[in-house]
């Protein structure tokens, strides 16, 4: 009885998880919209070009239909990136109770501070989590009931599983964290990189393409930002779902 039980309480802690991760999941692919964009932008500037040079002799028929059909093929990527959000949207929607539209806003992610992350620890965490784990749990209450080589066995197994879990996921906390301080420092060195390129632009010092190349280069490094926040979030939340359920 107390086994099933626990089985339940674990289902029900993994529903709640995965709605989280879904959660995650679609602000990933809304955050890559606008570099898909940019993209398009970008080919739009580049069949300009072309098309002139065509005009001039210094670019063919095939150059510009090859640009044409790039633009064509990353169009159906965005058409289908926006498909995948609105489909996965229902599904949040479903699990949260909520009228089926695909169009519901997600909030900002909140990120964990750093007095949590540094609460992180495995040598102090890892018994209270391990006993919420369901495997251990169950393998317990078997070893419990029967005392056999084969339950001990196995209650040694579910144990030294989990701990090796858990040990990754307290590992991962620490190296995210480090990884968004890294981008964070990316995105500040490419905005001052920026803010010299804009004055230069508006002193008729730098090309409109130099530009544009320096605007890009911010925009990849704030992505890589949003990248690294969303796998620390990510990371802690394992962590807290760790220690709060025993899910691994």
């Amino acid at each position: 009885m107390a086994s099933t039980k626990n089985t339940l309480n674990n289902a029900i802690e993994k529903v709640i998880s995965g709605a989280e991760q879904l959660y995650v999941g679609i602000i990933a692919m809304e955050d890559a919209l606008p570099a898909v964009q940019r993209g398009l932008d970008a080919l739009d500037r580049a069949v300009a070009i072309v098309e002139k040079q065509q005009e001039l002799g210094m670019a063919s028929a095939y150059d510009v239909e090859k640009l044409h059909y790039q633009r064509s093929q990353l169009q159906s990527q965005m058409e289908s990136l926006k498909f995948q959000i609105a489909s996965n949207k229902v599904t949040l929607e479903g699990m949260c109770g909520m009228e089926l539209s695909g169009s519901v806003k997600l909030g900002a992610l909140p990120m964990p501070t750093q007095a949590e992350l540094d609460a992180v620890s495995y040598d102090k965490m890892l018994n209270t989590a391990m006993g919420r784990n369901v495997d251990v749990a169950n393998a317990e209450i078997s070893y419990n009931t029967k005392s056999s080589g084969a339950n001990k066995n196995a209650l040694s197994g579910a144990k030294e599983t989990f701990a090796a879990k858990f040990k990754v996921v307290c590992m991962t906390v620490p190296e995210d964290s480090r990884l968004v301080t890294a981008a964070q420092e990316t995105v500040d060195f490419q905005q001052r990189t920026f803010d010299i390129a804009a004055k230069k632009y508006e002193l008729g010092m730098l090309s409109h393409e130099e530009y544009l190349s320096a605007k890009s280069d911010l925009d990849s490094a704030r992505d890589d930002l949003k990248t690294a926040q969303r796998n620390l979030f990510s990371a802690y939340r394992a962590y807290v779902n760790a220690t709060q359920y025993g899910l691994v």
